[in-house]
């Protein structure tokens, strides 16, 4: 997804959630632009639905892009809390692949 296509979603995904009180987006690769509109609007009820996707949709391809902005917001709780699923997660698989 280029870019522009990408912002375009993320600001209909808030514009969405301002309207409905929900969240909807058509695709994962949105969710961080969504947290970053979201904080930096402090619409904090939109971010704290958006966390939660963040870090049950974490893989190989978006968990350093997705640690490093929830590391970025860590002051909120919600990303505190997922940041720590992060990096529990990450501890259980580095383990899971060097036991003998």
């Amino acid at each position: 997804m280029n870019g522009h296509c990408c912002r375009k979603r993320s600001s209909q995904g808030m514009l969405y959630f301002l309207y409905t009180g929900n969240l909807s987006v058509e695709s994962d690769e949105t969710l961080p632009d969504i947290l970053n509109l979201a904080m930096q609007y402090e619409l904090y009820a939109l971010a704290d639905k958006v966390v939660p996707h963040l870090a049950a949709g974490i893989d190989a391809n978006n968990i350093g892009l997705r640690a490093r902005l929830l590391k970025r917001h860590v002051e909120r709780e919600e990303c505190k809390r997922a940041l720590d699923i992060i990096v529990e997660r990450l501890g259980r698989t580095c383990r899971n692949q060097f036991v003998c």
